[in-house]
């Protein structure tokens, strides 16, 4: 009886360790899972992204967290040793640019709120250097903050998000093969739209050599007065100091096209001349914008181009079927009579803004064309509203 009680007391304490073994696992595994939750926690309360804001990566893991410090006052990504600054070093100079162009279109999609601030152009100063004019960059669980200095206490920013950044998916997904979206292009800034109707006559009176001092705002008033438009072909080498003219053209909805830099014969330069005419114009075109504007057209000088120049061009080339000859007979009278004895629904006129004389003549001549029906409007809204596409290194005559 004994031997019994010692074999029923022996199994108890086997169950007895079993149970605590089991207890002791569950604590232990417990333990584990809070953790777990505990480091989740932190890594999102510290704003350590584990996944990729909006767009096609939202649903990816980054394996590696990484910590968001300031460095020399800078917001600095740092994974391990690495360190990838929130500032210029995030984004490629094609992003930038994009950047700079979205956010003065913000601002001016938001002039009537910004009052004076809009008006004296406090935003608009120098946009060369993205570091300065960006002085200020913030980060959160979804974008980069960019934000402009102002004196007026009102915080002009752009937010960034963070798969519109090829440095950034390199330097988070290094070696995982995706690709950053890309960042689209802002719309055109336009003060003065205008309804065009495709259905009634319309014609695009071009202007070369500009922009002068003495014609070129003349001529963009009369075309106000109208509410027309036209098409500006400038020189490069006729900006500086007309930075004030190409901003007014761009204000008044109509457009800004390229010349070349000097006006030399493109079939007769080398490559890397021939791309200083296609591109240094439209550099100084956007500096003079403050990068809210580039050419979406060019004009050969003297009309003058070849397979090459073609081949080369990064903009549809643009000629004319009704040549006014202005800068030949400088008579007011005679270039009016040219336009009107030739002008046709769909022509392109070629005139120019550095003679007094076409100056007057497209005073006169702007009401006449509107009295007689023509809807007045720039090349790239003629082709459009005539349904041409406009294709780089194609030349374009007319729209019919």
């Amino acid at each position: 009886m004994k031997k019994r009680r010692k074999i029923t007391r022996k199994r108890k304490n086997n169950t007895t360790k079993v149970l605590a073994s089991i207890l002791v696992l569950l604590i232990f595994t417990l333990s584990i899972a809070l953790g777990i939750l505990f480091i989740q926690n932190q890594f999102e309360n510290k704003n350590l992204r584990h996944t990729l804001g909006k767009g096609k990566y939202a649903e990816e893991k980054i394996e590696k967290g990484f910590e968001v410090l300031l460095v020399d006052n800078i917001p600095t990504i740092k994974i391990k040793k690495e360190t990838l600054q929130l500032n210029s070093s995030l984004f490629t100079t094609d992003e930038q640019e994009k950047i700079k162009k979205q956010f003065v279109y913000n601002i001016y999609s938001q002039k009537d709120m910004l009052g004076d601030l809009y008006k004296d152009g406090v935003f608009l100063n120098e946009l060369s250097d993205f570091n300065s004019y960006f002085s200020q960059s913030s980060f959160d669980d979804e974008f980069i903050t960019l934000t402009h200095p102002n004196t007026e206490g009102l915080p002009l920013f752009i937010q960034i998000p963070y798969n519109n950044s090829a440095n950034f998916i390199n330097f988070v997904f290094k070696d995982k093969g995706f690709i950053a979206d890309t960042i689209e292009d802002a719309p055109e800034i336009k003060e003065n739209p205008i309804e065009i109707d495709p259905n009634k006559p319309m014609i695009a009176l071009t202007f070369d050599d500009g922009p002068s001092k003495k014609y070129t705002l003349e001529i963009l008033n009369k075309l106000n007065e109208y509410n027309a438009h036209a098409t500006f072909f400038v020189l490069g080498n006729r900006i500086k100091g007309n930075e004030d003219i190409i901003s007014a053209i761009v204000d008044s909805g109509s457009e800004v096209g390229g010349h070349s830099w000097d006006h030399q014969y493109l079939t007769k330069v080398d490559d890397e001349e021939l791309d200083k005419q296609f591109n240094l114009v439209n550099d100084l075109v956007k500096q003079a914008t403050n990068g809210r504007y580039s050419i979406k057209t060019f004009r050969p000088p003297y009309g003058a181009v070849n397979d090459h120049v073609k081949s080369k061009s990064p903009y549809p080339l643009i000629m004319w079927d009704v040549d006014t000859l202005d800068w030949k007979v400088k008579n007011k009278d005679k270039v009016i009579k040219n336009i009107l004895d030739n002008a046709k629904d769909g022509s392109i006129i070629l005139m120019h803004d550095i003679h007094g004389t076409s100056k007057d003549a497209a005073l006169e001549v702007i009401p006449m064309l509107v009295e007689q029906g023509y809807q007045l409007v720039s090349v790239e809204e003629l082709l459009t509203a005539k349904g041409i596409p406009l294709e780089n290194g194609k030349v374009y005559y007319n729209a019919r």
